[in-house]
């Protein structure tokens, strides 16, 4: 595990496995009291540097108190469809809009559609001309259509805490 972010208020790492011979663990970021006893290794639980000790991985990894201060996006380019892409934003601050950078999916003058894949057969969140570099996305979030067939429970909203977005061309 290179390079990750980790966020949260519970546990961040519980690893089981007896050995950690080969693993390859560096660089990683978590967003948690690095005091806090809530890395477990072999069912003990421990501050971040007594288990980077414990379990010899994560000597380059790093722990801060609250939550990231910026959204993070990330845009997934189907390669098999030119102009259709997911985008993942994960908003830990609650912004009303985020800027998501399309220059990797679209071309200058393609015209386009976003939807919130909570309901990919309503209304689009945007649509427009493509201008170059980032598109402004909503972080209301949608409220998800019930499953069919019934379900004891209805699924849950998850805007603005994170949305996932389908970019496509429109025709």
């Amino acid at each position: 595990m290179n390079n990750n972010t980790v966020v949260g208020t519970l546990g961040m790492v519980n690893l089981r496995d007896t050995s950690t011979v080969g693993w390859q663990w560096t660089g990683n970021q978590y967003w948690r009291d690095p005091q806090a006893k809530v890395w477990t290794f072999r069912d003990t639980n421990y501050a971040l540097a007594d288990w980077k000790v414990a379990t010899g991985l994560g000597a380059t990894d790093q722990a801060t108190l609250g939550q990231p201060g910026q959204p993070r996006v990330f845009v997934r380019a189907n390669q098999y469809e030119p102009g259709r892409a997911i985008a993942t934003v994960f908003n830990w601050p609650h912004q009303g809009t985020v800027p998501v950078d399309l220059s990797g999916v679209l071309k200058i003058g393609d015209r386009f559609e976003v939807h919130n894949v909570q309901d990919l057969w309503g209304t689009p969140v945007t649509t427009g001309t493509y201008g170059g570099g980032a598109v402004i996305l909503p972080m209301n979030g949608v409220t998800p259509p019930l499953p069919i067939g019934g379900s004891p429970a209805a699924p849950i909203k998850t805007g603005p805490d994170l949305d996932v977005f389908l970019v496509t061309r429109a025709p």
